[in-house]
């Protein structure tokens, strides 16, 4: 069955996006990336980072439709997999507000954008893009070059299949500090070792 649903667009300078697409930002920071997918026309936007300590200091206000997430981006994915899970065994699309109380309410419709603000391994990158994004979404993220080699990356730009689409090279970027084999300053684990 189909539905006919009104939307309504944004024009920019450089791109017009209708704002009834859904965002992703995870490693969102003090939301100054959030704050760009505002701007670019996105309006319901999951706002998701490890500290909410940026977001707290500099996130004055924020719309209803923007949603911050204290988690990890493996808490996120298991608790949004857990949402897809819980709307399969009701009614499909159908909205529900009786979440597991285990679920975090963000919803668990894929996304059109995801932007990723920390270094991730190549194959992290497929994974997400499969994982979280519609059939025309993007995930923009810096990869690191070399597989758990956290000193360079490339902005990758993948579609929902896992394929990179575009690549801007030669960044550095704060790793996944989610990954064991994650090196430098910004790693728990390597700041225990040295004590």
């Amino acid at each position: 069955s189909s539905s006919s649903s009104s939307s309504t667009t944004t024009t920019t300078s450089s791109t017009t996006i209708a704002t009834n697409m859904r965002a992703l930002d995870l490693g969102a920071g003090a939301g100054m990336s959030t704050q760009t997918l505002w701007n670019l026309g996105y309006r319901d936007i999951v706002a998701v980072d490890q500290s909410r300590e940026a977001w707290d200091t500099y996130v004055a206000s924020q719309p209803p439709t923007v949603k911050f997430f204290h988690l990890t981006d493996e808490e996120f994915l298991e608790a949004f997999h857990q949402q897809q899970q819980y709307q399969k065994q009701q009614q499909g699309d159908r909205c529900q507000d009786d979440y597991p109380s285990d679920c975090l309410n963000f919803g668990y419709e894929r996304f059109d954008a995801v932007v990723v603000n920390f270094a991730i391994n190549p194959k992290k990158g497929e994974e997400l893009s499969r994982k979280l994004l519609k059939p025309n979404g993007r995930l923009l993220a810096p990869v690191n070059n070399i597989p758990d080699y956290w000193f360079e990356q490339n902005f990758l730009l993948y579609d929902c299949k896992g394929r990179v689409l575009s690549k801007n090279v030669d960044f550095l970027f704060q790793p996944d500090v989610t990954d064991g084999s994650c090196q430098g300053i910004w790693c728990a684990r390597k700041l225990i070792d040295r004590y």
